[in-house]
């Protein structure tokens, strides 16, 4: 019976298995920790989940596909540093005799032609695809930052925008090169304050004419639904810290009993009343309205240029949006406070780390009660 991978189970001689850290966990795929042996460095270890290898063969072969195109749109943005590392990839299988936790490979580095001429023998095999990825810290995911995050926080609103400007250059890209990507949301996105990084690329698509006659639609109808998907699963939790839920706009002002994302999901074709934003700066409540309605955006090009006319009304400068200069300069003073706020939070982090070592070497009262403030300290400076 398969099984998915435990702690310390062994890939031939490639690979020790560590912890899974695909929080929340995929419905295709398991992810965890590793321990490279041959190079001697930490990476995420991406396979399929155990529990499709008893799907029927057409099915099992959608599973199959899917880590196939991964490991080829990976390997075509290999130099764009907004999206994940791929370092390797191959398929695994039990050992003989190995008692559940022996695995043979074939490790085929980067060879996505290999890969792809060797699925059809590994599905009749049942030989289970892997992708061998660069394992990004836990705390830059954007799922724990915000949408997680038991302080209930949100990205400040200059990160949210730095980010979506990022994120929607990145989507003019993709769909210039008639890609999309399909599975927008925080658990698929790191920042780390400065630079976003992309994951996940197992439901993109490159929009062939098999591919678009499999998902219904044409090339532009596909890329509109792929804005829609972004604006409500990406873009509105990063600006809010909330999941998107949203009401008919008749119902504005309460949540109805079925929201529209649970009720009509993307095909929902009315306006939508947002909540958890109300208090925000007009053009942001203003350009969150739009980005999460249905057919608002004929490109991902008129995408972009929103966010940048709303960006520019804060401060940000693009070339044909000029910024006010008093705007200008709070931007850059604002800056310069998150800066200043982050180095305070790292220092005192590394001032609980040693009132740790006092209480170690000598507790007592004091000690205990400059622990008790250096905390309260550490917890109202956290920032996502």
């Amino acid at each position: 019976m398969p099984r998915d991978l435990k702690r310390n189970d062994q890939i031939a001689d490639l690979y020790t298995i560590g912890q899974g850290i695909d929080a929340p966990a995929g419905s295709r795929a398991r992810v965890y920790t590793a321990k490279d042996l041959q190079q001697n460095r930490q990476v995420a270890f991406k396979v399929l989940r155990s529990e499709h290898l008893d799907a029927p063969e057409e099915k099992l072969r959608v599973q199959y596909e899917a880590f196939s195109r991964e490991a080829d749109l990976l390997t075509i943005f290999q130099d764009d540093k907004r999206v994940m590392d791929l370092y390797e990839m191959g398929y695994i299988w039990e050992k003989p005799g190995g008692n559940g936790s022996f695995y043979q490979a074939e490790n085929l580095n980067l060879d996505v032609k290999a890969f792809q001429e060797m699925q059809n023998d590994a599905v009749l095999l049942k030989w289970r695809p892997y992708l061998i990825l660069k394992q990004y810290p836990q705390k830059y995911s954007l799922h724990h930052l915000v949408v997680h995050n038991p302080r209930q926080a949100r990205l400040p609103m200059i990160e949210a925008i730095d980010l979506s400007l990022q994120l929607t250059d990145l989507v003019v890209q993709i769909h210039e090169m008639d890609i999309i990507y399909w599975d927008a949301k925080p658990a698929h996105a790191y920042w780390d304050g400065q630079d976003l990084i992309v994951i996940d690329w197992n439901l993109s698509f490159p929009l062939t004419e098999e591919n678009v006659r499999r998902l219904r639609g044409t090339k532009d109808s596909l890329k509109k639904k792929d804005l829609v998907i972004l604006g409500r699963q990406f873009i509105y939790p990063a600006f809010t810290g909330l999941d998107f839920q949203g009401g008919q706009s008749s119902s504005a002002g309460t949540l109805s009993e079925q929201t529209v994302a649970e009720k009509f999901g993307y095909d929902y074709q009315g306006e939508v009343a947002l909540y958890g934003c109300e208090h925000f700066d007009a053009p942001i409540r203003e350009f969150l309205a739009r980005v999460v309605q249905s057919d608002q955006y004929e490109s991902a090009v008129q995408l972009r240029e929103d966010l940048e006319r709303c960006a520019a009304q804060l401060g940000w400068s693009f070339k044909g949006k000029p910024a006010d200069p008093r705007a200008v300069s709070s931007l850059a003073y604002k800056r310069a406070a998150l800066k200043h706020l982050r180095e305070a939070h790292q220092a005192i982090s590394k001032a609980i780390d040693e009132v740790d070592k006092a209480h170690d070497t000598f507790p007592g009262e004091d000690t205990r009660y400059l622990l008790e403030q250096v905390e309260r300290m550490f917890n109202a400076s956290f920032l996502p």
